[in-house]
Formats: structure tokens, sequence, C-alpha cells
């Protein structure tokens, strides 16, 4: 079976986790052996660092992985990058993931803090929710007749609410939900799951709570005193998941999920 991954988000954190995780033989679902790995992210050289480890793990298989840099707060970049890509993968392979990773923790700060520059709301809406429709709207009209899969990385935080993690919730929560319908809409060949990696240690994520003191004291607090997981390991746990292939499609699971 000829398979494609394709991960956003890829330069670090958990979508370097995964890439490594399901990529090796523990959970033999998309080999290196037989999978094409795309990996998109931002900075360029960090992808490129998660291409070396991949292809660390196994010789020979130098051509099974690609990079490409995308910037999701450039919509039109992302239609025409995403296009170019799937369209030309499209007729060579027999199953797709889609690991909607990429975003932005955005602006920790009070509702009506907010109001002093209202382009930050309209920017990290565009790079969490406005790029992802994108994306997953070009990948669903591309590969109408083969198996997919596409896994959206939530949060507790897309139902739960925290004072200010307003921004954050918010397109956490959209997200979730654009993923619910598009399960609904589209019954045939394709799994969708929303996933919560739980908090997460070494993330662009993690830095930022750890310095950007909350306006929120009590929250701040929380963050300090939370107890972080490895992104390996919510990786290897999404895997097995998927390996399992047991979830309600559309449905949230959640790392502490038994």
């Amino acid at each position: 079976m000829r398979q494609l991954v394709i991960i956003s988000g890829a330069s670090g954190g958990f979508g370097r986790a995964f890439a490594l995780s399901i990529s090796n033989n523990k959970i033999p679902l998309f080999p290196l052996s037989n999978t094409k790995y795309v990996l998109l992210g931002r900075n360029i050289q960090s992808t490129n660092e998660t291409k070396e480890l991949l292809l660390n793990q196994q010789d020979g298989c130098e051509d099974q992985v690609s990079v490409m840099q995308m910037d999701l707060s450039n919509v039109d970049n992302v239609k025409n990058q995403t296009k170019d890509l799937l369209d030309k993968y499209n007729g060579v392979y027999d199953r797709v993931l889609l690991l909607n990773n990429a975003g932005d923790i955005g602006e920790l700060k009070y509702v009506h803090e907010l109001s002093e520059d209202l382009n930050l709301v309209q920017d990290h809406m565009t790079v969490n929710v406005t790029s992802c429709f994108i994306i997953n709207s070009l990948f669903l009209d591309t590969f109408k007749s083969i198996d997919k899969i596409i896994v959206n990385v939530s949060s507790l935080l897309s139902t739960v609410p925290m004072s200010c993690w307003s921004l954050y919730c918010t397109s956490k929560s959209a997200r979730k939900m654009m993923h619910e319908v598009i399960a609904r809409e589209h019954k045939e060949k394709l799994r969708v799951l929303n996933y919560q990696p739980g908090p997460l240690e070494g993330t662009n994520i993690t830095q930022k709570i750890k310095t950007s003191g909350m306006s929120d004291e009590e929250t701040q607090k929380a963050f300090s005193n939370m107890t972080y997981i490895s992104t390996s390991d919510s990786a290897d746990k999404l895997c097995k998941i998927l390996s399992d292939d047991t979830f309600e499609n559309g449905s949230s699971i959640d790392y502490f999920d038994e």
C-alpha cells in the first residue's frame, strides 16, 4: 500500500514527536519504508532537522521525506502552496493522513485588553482557523476516492474556559467543531479525530506560558504548578489510538483518557 503523511507544525514539539513515533516500526501504521512524509513548518531549518531525525531511523529512505516552508499567516500562500502540494500527489497514493498540528497560542490577556490591538485577534484566527479551513478543504477535494485520516491537534481548552486564554480557547473550539462537521459530511473513506495531547513539555506554548506573565494570577499559578508530559509519550498515545481504530468518527480523545 502506498501511503502519504502530511504534518503541519513539523518543525518541533508535538509535530516532530508524532512524525518520529508514527514512522518507526513500534506500531506499523505508516512505516518510512512505504510512506511518503511531507513536513510543513514555518521555520525551514527546524523542519529540516525533523527530516534528518526521521531519516536517522532507517537507512535508504532519503526520497521518502520532503519539507515545505509554510507561513499560515498568509492565506493566499497557504492556498497556493497547499494546492500545488496536493495536486502533485493526487492519484499516487492509496491512503493519506493529515495531522493539523500547526497553530499559535496567541496573546495571553483578558478580553478587554485585546481591544488595544484588534489586529492580534484577526492574525490569530488566520493562523489557527482560516488556514486550517483552507488546508482541510483542499485536502478533501483532492483525495475524494481514497482512504483518509484527519487528526486535529486539539486541547482541553476547546471546551473549558480559562481566563486570559480567550484567543486560544476560541480558536481551539472552532477547530474542534470544524472537524466534527467534516466527520458528519464525509461518512465514507474518512476517519476524523480531535486529539488532546495534554500539557506538553518543551514546546513553544510551554515556553510562552512560563515567560509571558499572564494578567490573571490564578491562571498563571495553575500553569506554573502543572505537571507536563513529554511530547513523545503523547505522540505514542495518539499512534496507539490510530492503530486500534476504535474511536467514534469525529470524537475527541484526551491523552489522559483510558
